[in-house]
């Protein structure tokens, strides 16, 4: 799939060059250094082309302002927000869909939404976030020396081919004919803390429950307790995290490296088990599962061979 993201700016100064035109030429001196993303993915070997044939930039505009969008808050139809994408999550991996998306959208105030998609096959949050910082500051006059945000394309040394058939699991190209509808659910700061306070006070938590971990354990058991409501017993469930490596396994590798760099974290609860399961403790099977593949990923790249076949790693 695509990774999806939309960033929002206010109007730039009047004595600004045209947004759109410097982004376009930004963007290409960006692409540069981060090549693979203007080249294709060829499914059938299980390579990225890096032919140069380029990214799909797309210029929108908006009959309302950027306030009006940012104000509208749970009255903002999530669906909605698609219309500031450049395609669909579903389109990747075809020989002729481009690797990154781009479409700028101006409102009438003068502000402009970038929206994005990046396929995940080559590129997870992080590294996506590094071409965005390098874009960014490329931008701003202010990528001169600075090598922190130049890509490096290390990965394969420590995580090596091996041979192994890919999964070939797909979802939809279009939304076309979806009927689900996407709700969101907002969590205020006191409310957050609240959760916190609920599991931070154990010496045993090494470090600060994140926000995220925290409202998914709340959802899960909300879900535990609907499906306990609905049929007298709850039935087993799992939730599946994703879990960022960089920072908790290569210590020693740079930030700027390029690619996939994650794990999935695996947690189940038994049937019957939501009944008299607490929320400190859902978080706290969440959290296990996170520190477990995090363990087990490092061993493996300490054992070598042995350790992926010993952990399933793939």
């Amino acid at each position: 799939m695509n990774t999806p993201l939309i960033l929002y700016y206010s109007a730039p100064p009047k004595d600004h060059l045209n947004i759109c035109d410097h982004l376009e030429d930004t963007l290409s001196k960006t692409l540069s250094e981060f090549y693979p993303l203007a080249g294709r993915y060829i499914r059938k070997s299980s390579l990225v082309d890096c032919n140069n044939q380029g990214v799909q930039y797309i210029l929108g505009k908006a009959n309302v302002r950027l306030s009006y969008i940012l104000g509208l808050g749970r009255e903002l139809d999530p669906n909605a927000l698609n219309g500031f994408l450049p395609c669909e999550v579903g389109e990747v991996d075809e020989v002729h869909d481009p690797i990154l998306s781009v479409k700028v959208t101006t409102f009438e105030c003068g502000g402009f939404a970038i929206g994005m998609c990046v396929s995940h096959k080559i590129s997870d949050m992080g590294a996506i976030c590094n071409f965005i910082n390098n874009w960014a500051n490329r931008s701003n006059g202010k990528l001169k020396h600075d090598q922190n945000y130049s890509p490096i394309f290390n990965l394969a040394t420590n995580f090596p081919q091996r041979g192994l058939p890919e999964l070939d699991v797909r979802m939809p190209r279009s939304s076309v004919g979806v009927t689900s509808k996407a709700r969101r659910f907002v969590f205020k700061g006191k409310a957050i803390s609240a959760l916190r306070e609920n599991v931070s006070f154990d010496e045993n938590v090494p470090r600060r429950p994140s926000k995220v971990q925290l409202v998914v354990a709340l959802l899960w058991k909300a879900f535990v307790r609907v499906d306990q409501a609905n049929n007298g017993l709850s039935k087993a469930s799992f939730l599946v995290q994703l879990v960022a490596l960089r920072d908790k396994v290569l210590h020693e590798l740079p930030s700027n490296s390029c690619g996939n760099f994650l794990a999935l974290a695996a947690s189940r609860l038994k049937p019957g088990e939501g009944e008299t399961i607490t929320f400190r403790d859902v978080y706290e099977i969440l959290r296990g599962s996170v520190s477990k593949a995090v363990r087990d990923c490092t061993t493996a790249l300490k054992d070598g061979e042995e350790g992926y076949e010993k952990h399933g790693f793939t």
